[in-house]
């Protein structure tokens, strides 16, 4: 009896030392693995070393993480503009005809008469 009880004892303490580590915890690891990719090389003579998950292998690139150089907007090339009229054609063919003709039959004439009129308020000097 003294043996079951002993035997009782220590299979509870086993019990009671091995529960908390079966338990789940609710942190999760965002650690993937490390894999050796064979047949890509890295900057020496061995095997690429890739840390993240299996399937961001497809999108691996040597690039990956770097900030691309900036080009200075002086050598940029520039950029087309496209061309998206709002209005009709036939707007806008009236508009060009109409300022043409104001600006030759109106303003063209009131600023020679303020030239005119400047001139003579300077003494015509």
């Amino acid at each position: 009896m003294w043996q079951n009880w002993r035997f009782c004892a220590t299979e509870r303490w086993r019990r009671r030392k091995l529960e908390p580590s079966s338990k789940a915890t609710a942190r999760h690891s965002r650690f993937g693995g490390s894999y050796i990719v064979q047949g890509l090389k890295s900057i020496g003579e061995r095997d690429l070393i890739f840390h993240k998950g299996l399937h961001n292998l497809r999108n691996y690139s040597s690039d990956l993480g770097k900030q691309p150089r900036k080009e200075p907007k002086r050598r940029q090339a520039a950029q087309e503009l496209s061309v998206q009229h709002r209005s009709a054609l036939n707007v806008r063919l009236f508009l060009r005809d109409f300022c043409s003709e104001f600006l030759e039959n109106c303003y063209n004439r009131l600023m020679g008469a303020v030239k005119v009129r400047a001139w003579e308020g300077h003494g015509g000097n």
